[in-house]
């Protein structure tokens, strides 16, 4: 999970659930763009390999080592993933309010 603060809630997000609402972009830069949000927001291998997978360009060997030249830190932050993810129907959920109170 990713949890931020937007608007005076705490927000989670899960990294998952929002790389399934992106559909595997055609090009490879915003492919690589998205898989480097996705991991740095705490995303697993295997679900980015799987997901890649339903992609015409998907090649296996391309993927791995894709994802094990992505680092940690960089440009590319969670926040892509989640922008596009929202473009595609996702929602975030919201935990709590900062004063306490808890969404209905």
């Amino acid at each position: 999970m990713y949890n931020h603060v937007h608007n005076g809630w705490i927000v989670e997000d899960s990294p998952v659930r929002a790389l399934m609402h992106c559909p595997v972009p055609e090009d490879r830069f915003s492919w690589v763009r998205l898989l480097m949000a996705f991991k740095r927001a705490g995303g697993d291998e295997a679900v980015a390999r799987e997901w890649s997978s339903h992609g015409d360009g998907y090649d296996p060997s391309g993927f791995t080592s894709t994802w094990k030249s992505i680092g940690m830190t960089g440009k590319i932050d969670p926040r892509l993933l989640y922008a596009t993810a929202s473009r595609y129907g996702y929602r975030s959920r919201k935990v709590m309010k900062l004063d306490g109170q808890v969404p209905r």
